[in-house]
């Protein structure tokens, strides 16, 4: 199993750059390194990451309550968790994303 993550500058928010480095790390992850699965934890709040990432065909798990701190409220927020299994990856997310990769062009 392993975490994927990554953080964007909002100065290039919906430029295409989280969809390369994510398809990036994922070839890395699935087809250099040979994982089973890989999982994506982001705020309830990220509703652009959430959709980003059930777009692209990541399955949803959970819901993991009041776990990070918000320095916005001085509250917890809830996470949500993601994955994708190795034939996920194969039969549908690879796909999606270079689909989408193939756009920006």
């Amino acid at each position: 199993m392993c975490e994927v993550g990554i953080l964007i500058n909002p100065a290039y928010f919906r430029g295409g750059l989280a969809t390369d480095a994510l398809y990036t790390v994922l070839v890395y992850v699935f087809e250099e390194r040979g994982f089973h699965r890989a999982e994506f934890q982001t705020g309830s709040d990220n509703l652009a990451m959430r959709g980003w990432l059930e777009r692209a065909g990541v399955a949803l798990e959970g819901t993991k309550r009041a776990l990070w701190t918000d320095p916005t409220t001085c509250g917890y927020t809830d996470v949500f968790l993601y994955s994708i299994l190795e034939e996920e990856w194969t039969t549908t997310v690879k796909g999606r994303l270079e689909a989408r990769m193939n756009r920006t062009v």
